[in-house]
C-alpha cells in the first residue's frame, strides 16, 4: 500500500507524459507531421486598441488567463477547500490528520488543472499553428517558469510567466526565434544564481 500511495505527484506526471505520448503519437498517425491551424469563430477578427490592432483571438486568451489567474487565487486563498490543497502541498501527513480526503482532493486538483491545460491548447490552437511536437516547446516552457517562481509559489508563477513571455517575445521579434531559448535559459541562471528560491524569494 505504501508504495503506491508514497509519491501520487509523481505517479500523476508519468500518467500526464504517457497520454502525452500517446496523443502525440495518435497526431502523427492521423495527420502526420504537417503544421495545421484551428480555425474559430474569432479568427479573422481583430479591434483596435488605441493605435494597435489585436486579433480578438489574442484578447480572448488575454481575457481567459486573467480570469483564470483571479479565480485560482480567490480558489486558493478565500475557500476552505483552497486552504486544504495549501496545506496538503506543505504537509500531506498532517492534512490527513486534519481530516482532509488526500486521495480524493489529488484527483480533483488533477482534473481542475488537466481541465484548464485542455482549454488553455483551444485558445493556443487558434492563435498558433499547431503540430505534434508542439506540447514539447510547451512543457519546457512550463518547467522554467515553474522553476524561476521558486516551488509553492503562486504569485512567483504569476510574476515569473510573465517575465520569461515578455523576453521570448522582445527577443524572438528584434533578435530572432533562434536566440528566444538561450535568453530565457540566461534570465533562468541569473535569478536562481541571486535567490534560489525563486523570483520573489518565497519557493520552498
Amino acid at each position: 500500500r505504501n508504495s503506491r500511495t508514497a509519491r501520487p505527484e509523481l505517479m500523476a506526471l508519468a500518467l500526464t507524459f504517457g497520454i502525452f505520448t500517446l496523443l502525440r503519437g495518435g497526431m502523427l498517425t492521423v495527420w502526420g507531421f504537417n503544421t495545421h491551424s484551428v480555425p474559430t469563430a474569432l479568427s479573422g477578427h481583430s479591434i483596435m486598441i488605441g493605435p494597435v490592432t489585436v486579433p480578438l483571438i489574442r484578447v480572448a486568451a488575454a481575457a481567459f488567463a486573467v480570469l483564470i489567474a483571479g479565480g485560482l487565487f480567490f480558489f486558493l486563498f478565500r475557500t476552505r477547500y483552497g486552504l486544504a490543497i495549501r496545506a496538503t502541498a506543505e504537509n500531506r501527513q498532517n492534512a490527513a490528520l486534519m481530516g482532509v480526503n488526500i486521495r480524493r482532493l489529488s484527483a480533483n486538483v488533477y482534473g481542475l488543472y488537466a481541465g484548464i491545460t485542455a482549454m488553455s491548447g483551444v485558445l493556443m490552437g487558434g492563435i498558433y499553428s499547431v503540430n505534434p511536437e508542439i506540447g514539447l516547446r510547451y512543457t519546457l516552457f512550463a518547467f522554467f517558469v515553474a522553476v524561476l517562481a521558486g516551488l509553492g509559489s503562486l504569485g512567483g508563477a504569476l510574476v515569473a510567466a510573465l517575465l520569461l513571455g515578455v523576453i521570448e517575445a522582445f527577443v524572438a521579434t528584434y533578435g530572432g526565434a533562434s536566440y528566444s531559448h538561450l535568453a530565457i535559459f540566461a534570465t533562468l541562471f541569473l535569478v536562481l544564481l541571486i535567490s534560489p528560491r525563486g523570483i520573489l524569494r518565497r519557493g520552498l
